[in-house]
């Protein structure tokens, strides 16, 4: 018992869980315009992300232990390691199981099932069910390599489904402007996305320097920037044809957060940096959102 409360503590890591807690807030907040918020069902979903999550660190925690660093499969471990292994690979799959089984009574018990929110669900039960398995079997490595899949899970799994599925569970429908804003949400998480993946690639490339960057991190940089204008001219563009209220520009006050790190690793791409900045695009996703709905609510 005192292992697995090791693990589950080891875990618990806040930063994590702002991508998909931003997502949920914007999603509740935007039903707000139509409808009541339901205090009791916002915070089952708050629930919902954490053990979401727990699951999910859980697998990075046994892929960074037993996966990244492994050099031969058939290496035998010793009792400790054997142990802990089987105990983190078995908590990943419990806690995910038991996320699903909470998603589903959640749906039941609240509006109960539809094509629309049975689709919804079952996309976002898949993409973190396979998130889970793959993070067992393969390194951070192998799994960026397939950048553009990695990417676009990423951001529908952490920002565009949650946005959608509690709009859903606050109003029993999805509208055109959850739709647009869901898809802005998931442009900016693909920023968050790919200073992951830069991230990655410093980690493994430590003898960089700014005057001589790899052609493959110049492009993962310009294409972070480029999706940060998108991101803004879509947002804006959402609040004038979808007549959201204008203060919700007020997300302006976490721009030079998500510029700024960009350009840091642009110009430092070290390791230390990389990660610091990374942890600056999360903060500042959510202050982006949380911004954002508040200009919303404030009417």
């Amino acid at each position: 018992m005192g292992l697995y409360l090791k693990l589950l503590a080891g875990a618990i890591q806040p930063r994590d869980v702002f991508i998909p807690m931003a997502s949920l807030i914007v999603g509740t907040g935007l039903s707000a315009l139509q409808w009541p918020v339901d205090g009791a069902l916002f915070s089952s979903c708050i629930i919902l992300v954490f053990l979401g999550q727990l699951a999910l660190n859980l697998a990075s925690n046994y892929q960074q232990a037993f996966v990244n660093n492994r050099k031969d499969p058939q290496t035998n471990l010793h009792q400790h390691a054997l142990t802990s292994q089987m105990a983190l690979r078995r908590l990943s799959y419990i806690s995910a199981m038991i996320f699903a089984v909470l998603l589903w009574l959640l749906i039941k018990t609240s509006v109960g099932f539809s094509a629309t929110i049975a689709l919804l669900t079952v996309a976002l039960l898949v993409l973190f069910a396979t998130a889970i398995r793959l993070k067992t079997l393969y390194s951070n490595q192998q799994l960026y390599s397939y950048s553009k899949r990695h990417l676009a899970a990423y951001a529908t799994g952490n920002a565009l489904l949650p946005c959608l599925i509690s709009f859903y569970l606050q109003t029993a429908q999805i509208t055109d402007y959850v739709l647009a804003v869901a898809f802005c949400v998931a442009l900016l998480a693909l920023v968050a996305g790919l200073s992951k993946h830069i991230n990655e690639f410093i980690k493994c490339h430590p003898l960089l320097n700014s005057d001589n960057l790899p052609p493959s991190l110049i492009t993962m940089l310009v294409t972070q920037f480029v999706l940060l204008i998108i991101t803004i001219a879509l947002t804006t563009l959402a609040i004038y044809a979808l007549n959201i209220p204008w203060l919700a520009l007020i997300y302006i006050l976490a721009l030079p957060a998500l510029f700024a790190a960009n350009i840091t690793v642009k110009h430092i791409p070290e390791a230390d940096i990389a990660k610091a900045q990374l942890t600056k695009v999360q903060l500042a996703y959510f202050a982006f959102w949380v911004l954002f709905i508040v200009g919303v609510m404030i009417r």
